[in-house]
C-alpha cells in the first residue's frame, strides 16, 4: 500500500517501523487500566511512516485518534493534566495586554487562568471538545466553548492576535487541517504557538519503559521533532520565529534515567530492572537535577508568525 504525505499527496512516505497492537493493548490495560482494543480491530500491527517533505513521522492507518471515552479514562489519573507547564511561561513573551488569544484544546482552561493572572487585559477564549472540561472551566470563571477549530475558523477568520495549542497537535491525525484552521483564525502578523513532545529525545522516541505506550495510538498519532515543526511551518507559509526546548523536568527525570541506564547496560533489560529494583537510580537523581538545564526535556515549542 502506498502511503502519501499529509502535506503533499503526490509524495510517497517511507516505512520506518511496525508496532504490534497486542503489546499496546496489554500495556494500556496493565498500567493505565484502559481498554484500547477497539481502536485496532482487524490490525495486528500498525506502522510508523515518515513524510518526505516535512520529516514528520506518523502512525498509519490514520484515524487512530483517541475518543472521549479514552481521554476520560486516562484523565482519572492525577498525573494526566498538568496545571503548570513550561510552555505556559514561555508563551508570555508573545502575548500582551489587549491581545485576543485563542487556545485550541484548552482542557478546563488552566492556561486561561494563568494568562489572566500574568497578563491583565488579555482577551482569552479556549476551544475544547470535552464538555465536562468546558463546564468545569466556565464554572471557575474561564471563557471556554465546546467547538472544534474548523467550525470556529469559518465563523471567525482573522480574529486573533495569538493562537496557541499545547500538547494537542500530537493527538490529531488530520494535522494539515488543524494547521489550516489555526492559520485562518490568525490576523496577518499574528503568532501561532505550538508545543508538542520532542521526539528527538531518545527517552521519548526510543523509550523502553511502560510509559512508551503513551507515545503511541490512541494517545499520540504524530511524532514531532524540532526539524519537522520548522519544515511544516515553511510548507504552510508561516515564518518560523523561534524554536524553544524545555529543560529536563522532574516529572520526566526517571524516564530519562531509566533509558540512560538501559543504554549503559547495552539494552540488557535484566540488568536495568535489577538496578531499578535496588533503587540505585536514587543516587543519580540529584546529579541529574543539578544538570537539568543542560539536558533537553519532554517538550519543544515553536513560534510561528503569519505573514502580513
Amino acid at each position: 500500500m502506498q502511503v502519501t504525505s499529509p502535506f503533499d499527496s503526490s509524495k510517497s512516505c517511507e516505512l520506518v517501523e511496525q508496532v504490534p497492537t497486542g503489546e499496546i493493548v496489554r500495556l494500556y490495560n496493565d498500567y493505565f487500566q484502559t481498554d484500547v482494543e477497539r481502536f485496532f480491530k482487524g490490525n495486528d500491527r500498525i506502522s510508523i511512516y515518515k513524510c518526505p517533505v516535512s520529516q514528520l513521522e506518523f502512525f498509519f492507518p490514520t484515524g487512530l485518534d483517541g475518543d472521549s471515552r479514552f481521554y476520560e479514562e486516562l484523565s482519572k489519573g492525577a498525573w494526566y493534566y498538568q496545571t503548570e507547564r513550561w510552555e505556559n511561561k514561555q508563551s508570555l513573551s508573545f502575548i500582551k495586554s489587549g491581545d485576543r488569544v485563542l487556545e485550541i484544546g484548552s482542557g478546563s482552561g488552566f492556561f486561561g487562568k494563568y494568562l489572566a493572572d500574568k497578563v491583565p487585559g488579555v482577551n482569552y477564549l479556549g476551544l475544547e471538545l470535552n464538555e465536562k472540561a468546558v463546564k468545569d472551566g466556565v464554572d471557575s470563571g474561564v471563557q471556554l466553548i465546546a467547538e472544534d477549530s474548523r467550525t470556529h475558523s469559518v465563523k471567525h477568520p482573522g480574529l486573533y492576535d495569538v493562537v496557541c495549542s499545547f500538547q494537542v497537535f500530537e493527538h490529531v491525525s488530520n494535522i494539515k487541517a488543524l494547521y489550516e484552521d489555526a492559520i485562518q483564525l490568525l490576523r496577518p502578523g499574528g503568532h501561532l504557538l505550538v508545543a508538542v513532545p520532542n521526539n528527538d529525545m531518545a527517552f521519548l522516541r526510543r523509550n523502553v519503559m511502560y510509559s512508551k505506550v503513551l507515545n503511541m495510538p490512541p494517545h499520540h498519532v504524530n511524532l514531532f521533532t524540532p526539524k519537522s515543526l520548522v519544515n511544516i511551518g515553511h510548507l504552510m507559509g508561516l515564518k518560523v520565529e523561534k524554536t524553544l526546548k524545555e529543560p529536563l523536568m522532574q516529572l520526566n527525570r526517571d524516564t530519562y534515567l531509566y533509558n540512560k541506564v538501559n543504554r549503559f547496560f547495552f539494552d540488557f533489560s535484566l540488568f536495568t530492572r535489577a538496578f531499578w529494583k535496588l533503587k540505585l537510580h536514587f543516587i543519580l537523581r540529584p546529579i541529574t537535577s543539578l544538570f537539568k538545564n543542560f539536558i533537553n526535556g519532554h517538550t519543544v515549542m515553536v513560534v510561528y508568525k503569519k505573514p502580513q
